[in-house]
């Protein structure tokens, strides 16, 4: 049977054919047992990719149906299609762990604009717990695949989430260095200790022993996947004396 938790998508049970040993994690065990974790992630990726097309095709019938004067309920509903966009960009990646990642459909995008609208966007659910900056001196132009950049900052912003205790601030800078681009995303959260500096960003690794922290130690690594497809790069910059995390992504301007 699926397992619901409240506000999470249905989690389609484990077949039948990955039987993980009690205890164990998939991010511990050896390449079998990970080439079986992929191959039932890939399978209920897509097997949920489904249910949410028609849950947005849903939302786009009560669009029409909304009263363009009600500026609330068009507000709620292109807040809730945003919020669902998203979810459909991390299930399509999952669908696409055993694959290549696809070639960016680049746009011109003001990175400035796309951060403070999905900021704004989680305020309500990741970022509830703690307050978050968009600072930039003005539009910075990019040329990237929109929807791919959004997923790699929201994995950036629901890590400096996890990771910083309830209260704390995070800031996201973007600034224009003329031939290219650089969002930085600033936490105030423990840090990543040297040892795991490179090691997170590789697939099923994690920094620090944090076991109340949920994940896979997927985030990064697909992250940085994204990032190279651009032509840009994702790292961690050195730690700061005032604590914490600051994530740097690199990115060409747009001409």
């Amino acid at each position: 049977m699926p397992v619901e938790r409240e506000g999470c998508l249905p989690c389609p049970a484990t077949p039948r054919r990955f039987r993980p040993e009690p205890g164990s994690d998939p991010r511990m065990a050896g390449s079998t047992a990970r080439d079986e974790f992929e191959q039932v992630a890939v399978e209920a990726a897509h097997e949920v990719m489904g249910p949410l097309s028609a849950v947005d095709a849903a939302l786009g019938l009560l669009g029409t149906a909304i009263d363009p004067a009600d500026e609330v309920g068009t507000a709620a509903v292109g807040l809730a299609r945003r919020q669902l966009r998203l979810a459909r960009l991390q299930v399509a990646r999952l669908g696409r762990l055993r694959a290549e990642l696809e070639e960016p459909a680049r746009e011109r995008v003001d990175l400035v604009e796309l951060a403070r609208e999905l900021v704004g966007d989680l305020e309500a659910t990741v970022l509830v717990e703690h307050e978050t900056t968009v600072t930039a001196s003005g539009p910075v132009p990019a040329e990237v695949d929109a929807d791919q950049i959004r997923g790699l900052l929201l994995n950036l912003l629901s890590n400096a989430a996890k990771y910083s205790p309830a209260g704390r601030t995070v800031v996201v800078q973007v600034d224009d260095h003329g031939d290219r681009v650089e969002l930085r995303v600033r936490d105030q959260g423990h840090g990543v200790v040297p040892e795991d500096v490179d090691r997170i960003f590789e697939r099923y690794e994690r920094g620090g022993d944090r076991p109340e922290v949920s994940g896979l130690g997927l985030g990064l690594p697909l992250a940085r996947d994204t990032a190279r497809a651009h032509g840009g790069g994702l790292e961690l910059e050195p730690a700061r004396d005032d604590g914490g995390s600051t994530f740097l992504l690199t990115l060409p301007r747009a001409d």
